[in-house]
């Protein structure tokens, strides 16, 4: 796993920058939803960063808040990025949440566990004791696919420039 930007980071401050350009146009969500013909739902989850936002969806809200061309392609690129895929996106029954996908663009990490080993350091048949004792009723390829993710995830620590972390 080479440890690339992750969607859920950039996501979270395309959100943002949407946001913020909104304000700064004195634009409210309902006046946006308006003038753009949608619900003032859709904007409001796409600020907060709970669903993604097509390209075409991009270029239209930052034409109506004016920005100027330069900056509309870079964030129309960035919400090009955002939609991709994460490796953690293969372990979905596994991961649920923003946890992974923010943890993967982490500079630091800490973790206090007093009964277990902090699940970045497991070992693989540690790990499969520690599930299997937290999951009883799991069959073995259930906890074979969770063992998987977590060897997965583990491979942060290894990358060329791996966050810091501290136990």
């Amino acid at each position: 796993m080479a440890r690339d930007h992750s969607p859920t980071v950039r996501r979270r401050r395309l959100a943002g920058e949407l946001r913020r350009l909104r304000d700064q146009a004195q634009l409210t969500i309902d006046d946006v939803a308006e003038k753009l013909a949608c619900s003032a739902s859709k904007i409001s989850r796409i600020e907060t960063g709970h669903v993604g936002v097509t390209p075409k969806d991009t270029r239209e809200l930052l034409k109506l808040y004016g920005v100027d061309p330069d900056q509309l392609e870079a964030l129309v690129q960035l919400s090009r990025e955002a939609r991709k895929k994460g490796w953690w996106h293969a372990y979905n029954e596994v991961f649920t949440g923003a946890f992974v996908g923010l943890e993967a663009e982490t500079s630091s990490l800490r973790a206090y566990q007093a009964l277990l080993v902090p699940g970045l350091l497991q070992t693989e048949d540690y790990m499969r004791g520690v599930i299997r004792a937290a999951r009883p009723d799991a069959t073995d390829s259930q906890v074979e696919k969770r063992v998987k993710a977590r060897l997965a995830r583990q491979r942060l620590l290894i990358d060329p420039d791996p966050p810091r972390y501290w136990r």
